[in-house]
């Protein structure tokens, strides 16, 4: 490939994932500084559901992130009804 490329720069932004500072050592990260959730958004921690850019997910689009911030919110919602039926 000739001429300049931002692929590096862009790769070193979103290793600097924004979101580490406000989770600490809590939350499990991958390689990448990325939140670490399975296919229904749930992370390491019980209760905390990630989704977006700061996640594990490939492809960081609009679209994609859209699609799992609705995922998070409703895999939050029946955890939550599940927690108050046990009430």
């Amino acid at each position: 490939m000739r001429g300049k490329s931002d692929l590096n720069r862009a790769n070193q932004a979103h290793k600097e994932n924004k979101a580490v500072p406000l989770i600490g050592d809590k939350l499990e990260l991958n390689c990448y500084n990325e939140i670490a959730i399975d296919c229904e958004c749930k992370t390491s921690v019980e209760g905390v559901f990630a989704a977006g850019d700061v996640t594990s997910v490939p492809f960081k689009q609009i679209i994609i992130a859209t699609g799992e911030g609705s995922k998070a919110a409703l895999v939050a919602y029946n955890y939550i009804l599940k927690l108050t039926d046990e009430s």
